[in-house]
């Protein structure tokens, strides 16, 4: 579909828009923008929403740089000043309505990185209540996530834009062991699978709770709790079992003890289905014009996994944006005489009724016509298959608008030659 929409300055003079329904254009997704569904493949340890077929994993490379707009501040996950760094989330759930520090299980996965020193004076959405611990009983075969908030807001970014500065929060459980007084974060010793530590005090589990992250920019409603599987998707989920105990024997400084060994790993595949796209790479952003350029290694995805996270992802320089396609776009159209409804309908009427009346020409009317007729179309689809290889900005515009005057000069040539 396109539309064509004139305005007319004086007289003999028109301005045309062209409305165009859908193109192949994307956007980047804004803070602020509504929530992005992010699907994962594995029914039993992630929450709705799930793929219903097989993932397509790559769908394609663009080897020049890609161009698009942004308004506000772009979601995208990186190393960039402006995006969610990564970092691990660990969420406990309690075996048998039993105490934390009996039996527990802990789910470690890739997520994103807070400010643990930045107090926030946000207010907490009444309609998330305090998030309990979740209780499982026997081998866990089922997670239940539930939307609840944490103690309070944590700090996951702040940038300064072109006229404010915007500061990214989340509501949701950021779980650990601490000390049960002191609230002293513990040092932990790796080991063969395992991972333990001491305290001096009962060790308790800050933060219960099986919810989502909820980044979402602070004082402002709209969340975005999916957005987090693309980073869980990209390394695999651990889970640690153990217990606690009191040693006075060999340490009495720190008797109180914690064992937990990795006694699995999981594997998600995340994707984001029509009308979002994901694309990485090395960006710039302009936080002035709202634009991002992709210089560099730009790759569109609708899915992510650990395979293609392994070997594609550079730590310090790769950036991930979540595009979405536009709805409309308006292009100046450049015509030297007013248009009519519907260049091919004008064009076969005139036909016919030149059939009629001169029907000796009937050969050479239909020639010219049909050869017009090819080069509009033609010129149309060249303009439809570059639209999804081109950039969004002034240059392609000002080519549009330049063809369209070449275009519309053609259908003027052949009027004048049927009225001949």
């Amino acid at each position: 579909m396109l539309a064509v929409v004139n305005c007319q300055v004086t007289a003999g003079e028109f301005t045309y828009w062209a409305y165009i329904p859908f193109p192949t254009l994307y956007q980047s997704v804004a803070w602020g923008d509504r929530e992005v569904p992010v699907f994962t493949n594995d029914t039993a340890w992630m929450p709705l929403p799930f793929l219903n077929q097989d993932p397509e994993l790559n769908t394609g490379t663009v080897n020049s740089s890609y161009q698009f707009g942004v308004e506000g501040l772009p979601i995208c996950l990186g190393g960039s000043p402006h995006c969610l760094h990564f970092s691990h989330e660990a969420w406990a759930v309690r075996y048998n309505h039993s105490h934390i520090s009996a039996f527990t299980m802990i789910i470690v996965a890739q997520s994103f990185k807070y400010n643990h020193t930045a107090v926030l004076n946000e207010t907490l959405p009444s309609t998330l209540s305090l998030c309990p611990m979740p209780d499982v009983s026997g081998g866990v075969s089922q997670l239940e996530w539930t939307r609840c908030r944490g103690g309070g807001p944590r700090l996951l970014l702040e940038v300064k834009g072109k006229s404010r500065k915007y500061l990214v929060a989340d509501w949701s459980v950021h779980g650990d062991f601490q000390t049960k007084f002191s609230h002293v974060n513990l040092r932990w010793h790796k080991g063969n699978h395992s991972i333990a530590a001491d305290g001096n005090e009962t060790i308790i589990w800050h933060d219960g709770g099986l919810s989502p992250p909820m980044p979402h920019l602070a004082n402002t409603s709209q969340i975005q709790s999916h957005i987090w599987k693309l980073l869980t998707a990209g390394k695999p989920m651990f889970t640690f079992t153990g217990n606690m105990s009191l040693n006075l024997t060999t340490n009495i400084a720190n008797p109180f003890h914690i064992s937990l060994h990795q006694n699995s790993s999981r594997y998600v595949i995340a994707c984001v289905r029509k009308p979002y796209l994901l694309l990485t790479g090395i960006f710039k952003w302009d936080n002035y014009t709202g634009v991002v350029n992709c210089t560099n290694n730009c790759i569109f995805l609708s899915c992510i996994n650990t395979t293609w996270w392994n070997n594609n992802w550079n730590e310090s320089h790769s950036d991930l944006y979540i595009l979405t396609a536009r709805k409309e776009t308006w292009l100046p159209v450049n015509l030297t005489r007013t248009w009519s409804e519907s260049a091919g309908v004008t064009q076969i009427y005139k036909v016919m009724q030149d059939l009629v009346h001169h029907s000796r020409r009937m050969v050479g009317i239909l020639m010219t016509v049909v050869i017009g007729l090819v080069v509009i179309a033609s010129t149309a689809t060249v303009a439809g298959l570059a639209l999804p290889q081109s950039v969004q900005n002034a240059e392609f515009v000002q080519k549009w608008h330049e063809q369209s005057h070449l275009l519309w000069q053609q259908q003027r040539d052949i009027d004048a030659h049927l009225t001949e």
